[in-house]
């Protein structure tokens, strides 16, 4: 993807609905990180996430610009954690294999600070003389409202903080080693639905308590602590959810504050916002239901993709990120912002919930919706990049969406009893690009980009009513 130069003048964006974004390049060169261990070093740097060179974006005047590493994801990474290591062949040698990374800039309130936010999954694998082994997989995700810090100083801070979780869990035996087989070492478990499903299928009945997230992803809670329960009422019932909380404490009345959850025997209780919530589940993940009061810290997302060309579907938001309060809000609940119910999803891939944006939404993609005319008299069937997409109907939508590794889309439109219509598109990231297919008499089916103008009415003309899904691009 070679996105195209940015006009910076947010009016300008507004009014003529045109967005040519920049983008970031990103070094470590510079960045150094405090090692937790002698004992080993890195000996390569597996890519295992979507992208070769894309990891996000930031904000310039509230439009992002794509973030890419300099060198690429696997290069530039390799390079930045070999500075860090005394390389020796009596060392241990480690793998990196990077499963998850994703930096996004928010901002915390209206004209209010930024804050910088990487999301970081990766995988420590060592190699010995018997072969490859899968040792611990560690998760985070760090933020920083320091203005004057730097997008990689971020990452870095990201990459510190797995290396010592890693050693913390190695150096105590806290871990399960796998021995892997070559195929295995590129394995991404987020593109897994069935490890998703081991982990929302696994029982964690014990009494017992979670010190930190890989206790509750392993099931492995520490079940030698005795401790007591004070449950507290449900505080309201909105929708179909129930919000339950509870307090564990010590046999001296001491409030157990220190940890990320715990299990009743029957329930478990996440620790989000300094209180312990009733942890459920539904088909994609675990979450609890909150009450948005005051002092809830979840900040409003302030990056209007495409400068406002975006637009809700399905509880979704075609083209990035949307101002709504509580970053965390899913599965419909998007039009709650103005009550106080949010329904906060676990995030598996950081151990967390997504304070500032939701996991739908860290992708480096660019969308392409077309709609035909009501006024049509037959279908069209699109074609993108000479596979099949879907077969458009008259008043009917679809929305594609493009990995950043796509830089050019041949879309040809066919209807039964007129010549096909071939037009180059050139995607964006972090835009929805919209396309008006209209028929004209004794002419070849017309195809034209959406104005402002233009992209207000097809907003009023979609819904999930009349949406068709596609079969291209699938992800």
């Amino acid at each position: 993807m070679k996105p195209r130069l940015a006009l910076t003048i947010s009016c300008i964006l507004f009014l003529s609905g045109i967005l040519f974004p920049k983008e970031y390049v990103l070094s470590l060169s510079e960045e150094i990180i405090k090692s937790p261990s002698d004992h080993y070093y890195v000996a390569d740097v597996i890519n295992a996430t979507d992208e070769v060179c894309y990891i996000g974006f930031v904000l310039k005047s509230g439009i992002p610009e794509p973030v890419k590493l300099k060198d690429g994801i696997q290069s530039e990474i390799l390079s930045f954690l070999q500075n860090q290591f005394y390389e020796d062949e009596n060392l241990t040698q480690l793998i990196i294999r990077i499963n998850k990374l994703f930096y996004y800039e928010s901002i915390t309130q209206q004209l209010g600070p930024k804050v910088k936010v990487v999301d970081l999954n990766c995988t420590f694998i060592i190699k010995d003389s018997t072969g490859y082994h899968d040792i611990f997989t560690a998760a985070c995700s760090v933020n920083s409202k320091d203005q004057e810090k730097l997008p990689s100083s971020v990452v870095a801070n990201a990459f510190q903080k797995v290396f010592a979780q890693f050693h913390n869990r190695y150096s105590k035996g806290l871990v399960n080693e796998k021995l892997l087989s070559p195929i295995d070492l590129t394995y991404n478990p987020f593109e897994d639905s069935t490890y998703i499903n081991n982990l929302l299928s696994e029982k964690r009945v014990c009494i017992g308590i979670f010190k930190t997230y890989y206790d509750f992803r392993d099931n492995t809670p520490d079940t030698s602590i005795n401790f007591k329960i004070k449950y507290k009422h449900k505080e309201t019932e909105l929708s179909d959810i129930m919000l339950y909380r509870a307090i564990p404490y010590t046999l001296e009345n001491e409030k157990i504050d220190t940890i990320w959850g715990f299990s009743d025997g029957k329930n478990v209780y996440w620790k989000v916002n300094g209180s312990f919530y009733l942890l459920e589940k539904d088909e994609k993940s675990f979450y609890i239901g909150m009450v948005r009061d005051s002092k809830t810290s979840y900040a409003a997302i302030g990056a209007a993709v495409g400068a406002g060309a975006g637009m809700y579907y399905g509880g979704d938001y075609i083209g990035g990120t949307f101002g709504v309060i509580g970053g965390s809000l899913v599965g419909g609940l998007l039009g709650a912002a103005s009550g106080e119910l949010v329904k906060v999803d676990l995030n598996f891939a950081t151990g967390t919930s997504d304070s500032y944006l939701h996991s739908s939404q860290k992708k480096v993609e660019s969308n392409l919706l077309f709609y035909a005319s009501n006024y049509n008299k037959s279908e069209i069937k699109l074609s993108l990049n000479g596979e099949y997409c879907c077969t458009l109907l008259p008043d009917t939508w679809a929305v594609v969406s493009l990995p950043s590794s796509i830089e050019i889309i041949n879309a040809s439109f066919t209807p039964p009893n007129s010549s096909e219509t071939n037009i180059e598109i050139i995607p964006s990231l972090y835009k929805t690009d919209y396309y008006f297919c209209i028929e004209k008499k004794k002419k070849p089916l017309r195809v034209t980009k959406a104005n402002f103008e233009k992209r207000e009415f097809l907003n009023r003309s979609i819904s999930e009513n009349n949406q068709v899904t596609t079969n291209c691009f699938n992800q």
